[in-house]
């Protein structure tokens, strides 16, 4: 067998597997570690326990990180992965709560099973081409950060796609009705946030009660409302802090908070670091 193990520096292990020996046998049995497989061509079967899943072309398997497996097939194929561990994820709040919440990496049943279409594989293969150059980039800190930046962005895809396959039980219309509120929701977030950070601001502005507003973002996004407000809001925040010159007060006045405190503790609270550290990591990475 061979084993997929995994880079120590960066915490995760991106590849492609290209088989054309039907005996051959492939492995991932590292520890705490999450796993993400994709068939591009073939078929390929994924042996865990006593439990087997067969993967087509453009499916992919979530696996949770206690479970080791088995890859192997009777016929060629061509199958991209990912592995991380929880240390890769843990110092960055946005992919640890897309992990631990979005239900993608399901700790009950072991693993989750979806297809995606051409468009999105389109997007997922640039940013695997991304983690793959990454793995063969200069050790910085800073290639480090855009590692994990991609690695988000697939996650983020990954269970908007995830949750788009779950059976609806509601109306026909459901999914349209869920695009549309969600559209209009983010749209507003882009003009707004900097003003306002309420929640109910943005239920009056798109017209929809608070519920099923919290109830769309859970099961799209995996997080509740005032979460996504604030992971939106935090985003923009460390914008402002990679690209301009504008002071930490300066930047806490355009995000209009009340003072300069809050928003430090906004700031800490959802990234486990200080504004300043978090200026200071991005100057010292890019030089």
């Amino acid at each position: 067998m061979k084993a997929i193990v995994i880079d120590d520096f960066l915490g995760f292990s991106a590849g492609t597997i290209i088989n054309h020996d039907s005996f051959s046998r492939y492995v991932m049995q590292e520890k705490n570690v999450y796993k993400i497989l994709r068939v591009e061509n073939g078929t390929v079967k994924i042996t865990f326990n006593d439990i087997s899943v067969v993967l087509k072309k453009n499916q992919c398997l979530f696996v949770n990180n206690d479970v080791s497996l088995i890859i192997s097939s009777i016929e060629d194929f061509q199958m991209s992965y990912i592995q991380f561990k929880d240390t890769c994820i843990s110092k960055n709040y946005d992919i640890s709560y897309l992990v631990k919440n979005s239900k993608l990496f399901d700790g009950i049943n072991k693993f989750n099973k979806i297809s995606i279409n051409e468009k999105h594989s389109l997007v997922i293969n640039h940013y695997l081409d991304l983690l793959f150059n990454s793995q063969l980039s200069e050790r910085t800190n800073f290639n480090y950060l855009l590692a994990q930046n991609t690695l988000q962005q697939i996650l983020l895809l990954s269970v908007s796609i995830f949750h788009s396959n779950i059976p609806k039980c509601n109306h026909p219309k459901s999914d349209s009705f869920t695009e549309k509120i969600l559209r209009l929701f983010n749209e507003s977030i882009v003009e707004n946030v900097k003003n306002n950070r309420s929640v109910k601001y943005y239920c009056d502005k798109i017209g929809i009660d608070y519920g099923v507003l919290n109830k769309l973002c859970l099961s799209t996004y995996g997080v509740s409302v005032k979460n996504y407000l604030d992971l939106k809001c935090l985003h923009q925040i460390k914008y402002k802090l990679e690209t301009v010159t504008l002071s930490i007060k300066e930047i806490s006045n355009y995000f209009n908070f009340s003072d300069i405190s809050n928003f430090l503790r906004f700031f800490k609270r959802l990234t486990k670091m200080t504004a300043t550290q978090y200026r200071e990591q991005i100057f010292n990475t890019s030089n």
